[in-house]
């Protein structure tokens, strides 16, 4: 099966999902009719070159860093952090709706070791100024379930302009699935959490690498590395 009949089967899964996850937190969701979307996944596995879905000319194509590689930069081009993806992004492409409410559901916590043992504040993680932090599985959850809202109401406006490169990531949509089927829960703290620098207005779907992200000062175009971040690849300090 084609990655794009893959990630177009996610999403539609994952708008279907999102209302019993919404009801377990606590939220009342809308329904929306997404006639475009409905229509494309019962025609033909073989997308249309001009699909505003899957263009096969992937006109969004990173070929620049928006904000930059820095929060200071970011800033100083207009760009905003977006605490729930944990990405420096135009504001065009910034939800604030949907980023404040999840954030308001529970008290969050964010730590600099996949153990759990330092841990900062919301106000210390809003300065931006960091390569990567940690968060619990629900945070990740709740990332993944709110990202996916953001595709459905764009999908639903018919403006899929509003969304950044890393939400709109083929690879990024089918992480979300995987984790969201294959995770029990188990997993209390831990999972690391990468602060990106992502492309607005995509305008449609693709397989580019979602962000760019700085590990130990370097300039990353994909996330092999951070498989490096996890517990289990890491030694733990001394107590």
């Amino acid at each position: 099966m084609s990655r794009r009949k893959v990630a177009l089967i996610l999403l539609v899964v994952a708008i279907s999902f999102l209302g019993g996850l919404f009801a377990l937190l606590g939220y009342r969701v809308p329904v929306f009719a997404c006639p475009s979307l409905l229509s494309s996944s019962s025609s033909s596995s073989s997308s249309s070159p001009t699909s505003p879905f899957f263009s096969k000319s992937t006109p969004h194509g990173i070929t620049e860093l928006q904000c930059r590689t820095s929060p200071a930069e970011a800033q100083a081009l207009g760009c905003v952090l977006d605490p729930l993806a944990l990405s420096w992004v135009r504001p065009a492409c910034y939800n604030k709706e949907l980023t404040e409410e999840p954030l308001a559901v529970r008290n969050w916590t964010w730590t600099t070791d996949p153990w759990g043992k330092r841990h900062l504040s919301k106000s210390e993680v809003l300065d931006g100024d960091w390569e990567y932090v940690y968060v619990d599985h629900w945070y990740h959850v709740t990332h993944c379930a709110f990202l996916w809202r953001r595709m459905e109401r764009a999908f639903h406006a018919g403006n899929l302009s509003v969304l950044d490169s890393y939400t709109a990531a083929y690879d990024h949509i089918e992480h979300c699935g995987d984790r969201l089927v294959a995770n029990t829960g188990e997993e209390v703290v831990g999972v690391p959490a990468i602060f990106k620098y992502l492309s607005c207005r995509p305008g449609s779907l693709g397989q580019e690498p979602p962000a760019y992200w700085i590990y130990e000062g370097e300039v990353q175009y994909n996330t092999k590395k951070q498989e490096g971040l996890y517990a289990d690849h890491m030694k733990r300090e001394e107590e």
